[in-house]
């Protein structure tokens, strides 16, 4: 059950917050530096590219909160969250991502974040959240609270078993994939894994979802899919 009284307050913060960014795209990491950069209460100091980069920035200037992908090379982002909890557990953590929220916000916020807000948003959204979760506060879009709320109290629009709740981070991503109507060929590439990696994970998601048939699975993401996404609108 959430109370969503704990999202999306606006709240101030009163001394200068350092904070890291953890994306593997240069551009946007320059980007959300320039953004920060112009907040007084904001200090950006350093950026990291990868999972291995990032756990070194982290350990040298010891941050208040790292902004952070979960689209990582060769690595799920997510892992990078329970990483930093585990051996970092003062640093707040938000996670800016192109992936549907509704597909992934509440799995980043089981796994220690404390926000999750997507690319797509202006500017001054982002700042907020920075701000909401330094002030020790959750945040997630007003849409994503809405889901939340619905997923809590509606009974009959959701499959018993939520994807979010019994798969690993690396399934849940592949679920997507196969959601989208990528190939397991191309679903290997994208993450860097073996072909006979992906069927095995394949064959996990279809076990745990009582699954038996390819065209189940592929029904099954394809339908979860949309029905979050509907959910959300």
């Amino acid at each position: 059950m959430i109370d969503s009284s704990e999202y999306n307050s606006v709240n101030p913060i009163n001394w200068k917050a350092r904070v890291v960014i953890v994306d593997d795209e240069p551009t946007l990491r320059f980007g959300l530096t320039q953004i920060l950069g112009n907040e007084k209460n904001l200090d950006v100091c350093g950026e990291a590219s990868n999972f291995d980069q990032a756990l070194r920035l982290i350990e040298r200037v010891r941050p208040d909160m790292a902004v952070l992908d979960i689209s990582l090379e060769k690595r799920c982002g997510i892992e990078i969250i329970r990483t930093i909890r585990q051996r970092f557990g003062s640093v707040k953590l938000l996670v800016w991502s192109l992936h549907d929220e509704a597909l992934y916000a509440e799995r980043v916020l089981h796994a220690g974040a404390m926000g999750y807000i997507s690319k797509r948003e202006e500017p001054a959204k982002i700042v907020q959240a920075i701000f909401q979760i330094l002030n020790g506060k959750k945040y997630l879009s007003e849409r994503m609270v809405s889901l939340m709320l619905k997923k809590n109290y509606s009974d009959n629009r959701l499959p018993v078993r939520s994807p979010v709740e019994v798969l690993t981070d690396r399934e849940l991503e592949i679920l997507e994939m196969i959601g989208m109507g990528f190939s397991t060929v191309t679903i290997a590439h994208c993450v860097q894994r073996s072909v006979k990696t992906i069927e095995a994970h394949r064959a996990n998601i279809k076990k745990k979802l009582n699954l038996t048939k390819n065209s189940e699975l592929i029904r099954y993401a394809v339908e979860w899919i949309h029905d979050s996404q509907s959910l959300r609108n």
